[in-house]
């Protein structure tokens, strides 16, 4: 299986969102925006409609709930398949004016998927269109192992290197560990030699007048 990479340099996430937008879709630059604030599986955020996010009033809702796809089993009972597992999304005050515009410029309602596909707009975008696509821009601006799970782990990695506890972003995860998303972002040895090159405590540094 191919491993996807976070994208380390703020730099690249910016061409590469430029990219999308540069070449007119719009759609696919929320969605990569909105994976990026979220740290939402793809298979969690195709599944959003219009009314999860959006209020009567037509304003975003500055948190939301979602049920996770990932947590589904079986009911005892009757066999039906259910969802356990609920997590409270808060969005970013800056991107909500997006994600507004974004909505009221397509004029979506109650009933719409955010990500709909082009093909047949009752439904949402496939995963796999989604993955080739994403795969295309990132190419195109000099990222060659980007998937859709790349990037939750960009997204991920960015809070991390922000000073954001990796606790934290474990829970946000889901994660079971502390050191399963460390290993999830792909924190190597490199980068934490040069944390430690940070630390530096020393005499001279703490006593000035040593």
């Amino acid at each position: 299986m191919r491993v996807m990479n976070p994208i380390r340099e703020p730099k690249k996430i910016k061409e590469l969102i430029r990219y999308i937008l540069e070449n007119g879709l719009k759609r696919d630059a929320i969605l990569v925006l909105f994976s990026l604030n979220t740290l939402l599986r793809i298979s969690d955020m195709l599944d959003i409609k219009y009314e999860q996010v959006f209020m009567q009033n037509r304003e975003v809702r500055e948190y939301f709930d979602i049920q996770l796809n990932k947590s589904k089993r079986k009911s005892k009972e009757n066999g039906k398949i259910i969802k356990v597992k609920t997590r409270r999304i808060m969005l970013p005050d800056d991107f909500r004016k997006e994600l507004k515009k974004y909505v009221d410029d397509l004029e979506m309602e109650k009933g719409d998927y955010l990500f709909y596909s082009t093909e047949d707009p009752s439904k949402h975008l496939h995963r796999k269109s989604a993955w080739r696509r994403l795969t295309r821009y990132a190419a195109a601006v000099g990222i060659y192992d980007l998937g859709c799970h790349g990037l939750r782990k960009t997204g991920s990695f960015q809070l991390w290197k922000k000073g954001i506890p990796i606790r934290v972003i474990s829970q946000m995860l889901g994660h079971s560990s502390i050191a399963q998303t460390l290993q999830y972002i792909s924190v190597n040895q490199e980068m934490i030699d040069e944390a430690m090159k940070k630390v530096n405590f020393s005499f001279t540094r703490i006593l000035k007048d040593y």
